[in-house]
């Protein structure tokens, strides 16, 4: 299935972006992107969450719309860094997907 996922874009993640900004990919927030978040991300970063665990108030994955506008910030701590999460465990599927998500979800 990930394969597919991965398959599924007609150019690599980096390049797939099209002049107008979109970008062809199966990897949605509803099939891949909201379960990431929800198993590696809010346990600390969901303003519902009563221990946060240091995390910046603000700073919440709950929605699409809140993970979008963390999105730089999310490529550069999970990706670029690789301080988040904690302890790491990211499965290299995981963080291939998520690469493919970032690059390809549209600004709103």
């Amino acid at each position: 299935m990930i394969l597919f996922l991965l398959a599924c874009g007609t150019e690599p993640a980096d390049t797939a972006a099209s002049d107008s900004g979109t970008c062809e990919t199966a990897v949605t927030w509803q099939n891949f992107a909201q379960g990431y978040f929800a198993s590696y991300c809010q346990s600390c970063h969901a303003s519902t969450t009563p221990d946060r665990h240091g995390a910046p108030e603000g700073v919440d994955f709950a929605t699409e719309a809140e993970t979008r506008e963390q999105a730089a910030a999310v490529r550069r701590t999970v990706l670029t860094n690789s301080t988040m999460p904690p302890g790491g465990g990211l499965l290299e599927d995981d963080v291939a997907l998520l690469t493919e998500w970032l690059d390809c979800a549209p600004a709103r």
